[in-house]
């Protein structure tokens, strides 16, 4: 995996308007590349129908040596 793309039911958001979901986002057994990597992609619906989304709780994951 290259890299992570979430996507979004456009009518889910719009027929719930969430004041706040959070989904884990599955995580491979090794990555190729160290770095901090999000656990949780969250959707929040704001007072003025504004919609925010956000990756969330980054751990730092080491990638095998050699790799």
């Amino acid at each position: 995996i290259s890299f992570w793309e979430p996507v979004v039911n456009r009518d889910w958001v719009v027929s719930q308007k969430p004041a706040s979901a959070c989904q884990p986002i599955p995580q491979t057994p090794q990555v190729e590349l160290t770095g901090y990597y999000p656990e949780t992609m969250c959707t929040r619906y704001g007072s003025g129908g504004e919609m925010t989304f956000t990756f969330e709780k980054f751990v730092k994951r080491t990638a095998p040596a050699g790799a």
